[in-house]
């Protein structure tokens, strides 16, 4: 038998997403149970594949935050190395890595056994260092709590109640796909205890790292706008501030007549990135996060111009 070829199937997986992880969220839980409840439920077999297809969005959604606090980098990459993957880095896979065709998360998302609920905790749990469940329990909604002015409670009620489901929803799903029982492991009714119970750990799980990775997130449009423009702005300062210290360098102001130009061409592609929201509330969010990757990767131009030495020219 062949080896598997991790790279290809790292990019035939992208290839037939619909669209990238981690973005599955309580939203596609939702709609699930919308779909059950409104249209399924009752009809035959539909109770059978439904435990399938919530099992399948929370895989997804686990793969899709592996990847994401790997690529984070310290201190859970440190603690990858801790998972049992199974990988041998060979010379493909090397130079993938090194060119960008695939990032580390990426592999070892793929590399690692989420089918099982023990699976998915093990995992979390030592990238996470701390125990999954218990995390999670104290996680409230911002959103409900900070707009909606609702009260602060934890979105797991029940911790306890949330692990039993979840473990028999996973129970349930191993019969349903891998054996054929006489009778029905689960009962219909099951299938909405199934489907909270999921969207809770989702809701709660995404909660709980999205505040770990980028601390308290802006919530509304006006938040985003406002956090995308200071980012930019840092961004903007930096560049300023390396284009000061090439002209004391090499006592000329040629670099600031070439950034006048650069600013002009930033704002311009800056403004033609955001015409995909023209008029409207995200246009500004798209303006700013578009101005920012551009000065950062000026930025990062001019330092390597710096270190490569090259002074028989300025940028």
């Amino acid at each position: 038998m062949a080896p598997r070829d991790r790279i290809r199937e790292i990019i035939e997986i992208r290839k037939r997403s619909v669209r990238h992880v981690p973005s599955l969220t309580k939203f596609d839980m939702d709609h699930l149970s919308d779909v059950w409840g409104q249209q399924l439920k009752g009809v035959e077999i539909a109770d059978e594949l439904v435990p399938i297809r919530v099992v399948t969005l929370l895989e997804v959604f686990v793969r899709g935050w592996i990847e994401k606090l790997v690529n984070q980098g310290a201190p859970y990459v440190e603690r990858a190395a801790k998972l049992n993957i199974g990988l041998k880095f060979d010379f493909a896979i090397a130079s993938s890595l090194h060119g960008g065709v695939v990032t580390l998360g990426q592999l070892i998302a793929h590399s690692v056994s989420v089918s099982r609920l023990e699976s998915i905790v093990d995992v979390l749990e030592t990238l996470l260092d701390e125990n999954l469940f218990s995390s999670i329990s104290t996680v409230h909604d911002r959103w409900a709590v900070e707009i909606e002015g609702k009260p602060d409670l934890p979105i797991v009620a029940d911790i306890e109640q949330l692990k039993r489901n979840l473990f028999r929803l996973f129970e349930v799903r191993h019969i349903l796909v891998h054996e054929m029982p006489r009778k029905k492991p689960h009962t219909a009714d099951e299938v909405d205890g199934f489907l909270r119970s999921a969207t809770l750990f989702v809701q709660a799980l995404d909660e709980m790292l999205s505040t770990r990775l980028h601390g308290k997130y802006p919530l509304n449009q006006s938040e985003m706008n406002r956090d995308a423009a200071a980012r930019s702005a840092a961004a903007t300062e930096e560049l300023a501030e390396l284009c000061e210290k090439i002209a004391r360098e090499y006592d000329s102001t040629t670099i600031h007549d070439v950034q006048k130009v650069w600013a002009i061409f930033c704002d311009a592609e800056a403004d033609r990135q955001s015409q995909v929201a023209f008029g409207g509330s995200m246009q500004p969010m798209i303006y700013s996060s578009a101005a920012e990757s551009l000065t950062r990767a000026r930025t990062d131009e001019l330092k390597r111009w710096i270190e490569e030495g090259k002074s028989d020219d300025v940028p």
